[in-house]
């Protein structure tokens, strides 16, 4: 059971974690600009870079 609820909260985040990157592309759709990506780009590279990071300091 607790995997489940697991799995759930999982597919919760990444729900969530996808809703900028959808809005970036649609704002690159209508303005015809690079940059909602580029910053989407970024804060995704800091939060790769965290969880990368967090086994190391286990």
């Amino acid at each position: 059971m607790a995997e489940t609820d697991l799995a759930i909260a999982v597919a919760g985040t990444d729900v969530f974690a996808n809703i900028p990157i959808i809005v970036a592309g649609l704002v690159t759709i209508v303005w015809r600009s690079v940059y909602p990506d580029l910053i989407i780009g970024v804060i995704n590279a800091d939060a790769a870079k965290g969880i990368w990071q967090a086994p190391m300091a286990e």
